[in-house]
């Protein structure tokens, strides 16, 4: 249960990396070297920021003071308006 918000985040980057791959291989493919695929330079190009962006986001998410406030959040969002 604590680990949701990192798993959807997850599962988040994993499909904005499927369709980034795709709109390089199907847009951008001319920007890959010559005599590289496209869909091999869309998936260097894609999972070189996509991972390092996921990679510090997970690390923020993990922190203590993060699900502290997180849990917050959830506390006051269950509260009924009065």
């Amino acid at each position: 249960k604590k680990h949701g918000l990192p798993l959807g985040y997850l599962v988040g980057v994993l499909g904005r990396f499927v369709f980034a791959v795709l709109s390089g291989v199907l847009f951008f493919a001319a920007y890959a070297p010559e005599g590289m695929p496209a869909l091999l330079y869309s998936v260097a190009y894609n999972g070189s920021y996509l991972g390092l962006e996921a990679a510090i986001t997970l690390v923020i998410l993990l922190l203590p003071p993060v699900g502290a406030a997180m849990d917050h959040v959830k506390t006051l969002a269950r509260r009924t308006p009065a």
